[in-house]
């Protein structure tokens, strides 16, 4: 996975980013909820650099492809003076940012593809979104996605069939465990 991710920072493409989306996804450490990145903003907001990298190290490969972790890697990095490291995590950042929307446009056609559920949440902040809904929505095709809706019933649309595969859940199934809402297309 090392070797498709430097790769990926030498020469972002989204194809390279979802080579890397893959292997993160089918690595052994993957978790599809995890807190790490909550944890991770937490102590970004507290200052606790030091924590901050413990943190990191904790929950890699987890989040390689975060633009959020990179972000707060960059500006710890600035903080503490490693110039370097800064710009090196600028770079990732913006590769993973970039990436990361070039996925897909949102539509139920070319919906984004997210790592984790919390790459959801930054790809709307990224397009300046505010949802107030999110549903599951099972597609005949079989594959899954998680639709967010804004005030406006705008929605974009993010497919999580791999992450749903990963966590040992049929996409078939009509209900998924834990799952509210889910609604056929």
């Amino acid at each position: 996975m090392q070797q498709l991710f430097m790769a990926f920072v030498e020469n972002p493409s989204v194809e390279r980013f979802l080579e890397v989306r893959e292997a993160v996804i089918a690595g052994p450490d993957y978790v599809v909820y995890h807190p790490g990145l909550k944890q991770a903003a937490a102590l970004y907001d507290e200052q606790d650099w030091g924590q901050l990298a413990e943190k990191v190290t904790e929950i890699m490969p987890n989040f390689l492809l975060s633009p959020s972790l990179h972000f707060y890697l960059g500006r710890a990095a600035g903080v503490t003076g490693d110039t370097d490291i800064e710009a090196l995590e600028k770079h990732i950042y913006k590769a993973c940012r970039e990436s990361l929307l070039a996925t897909g446009d949102g539509t139920v056609t070319k919906p984004y593809l997210p790592t984790h559920i919390d790459d959801e949440y930054e790809v709307m902040a990224m397009l300046d979104k505010a949802p107030v809904q999110q549903s599951l929505v099972k597609h005949t095709d079989g594959r899954v996605f998680d639709v967010m809706s804004e005030e406006s019933q705008e929605e974009t649309w993010f497919d999580i069939t791999a992450l749903i595969q990963k966590m040992g859940v049929d996409p078939k199934l009509q209900h998924y465990p834990g799952s509210p809402s889910l609604k056929d297309i």
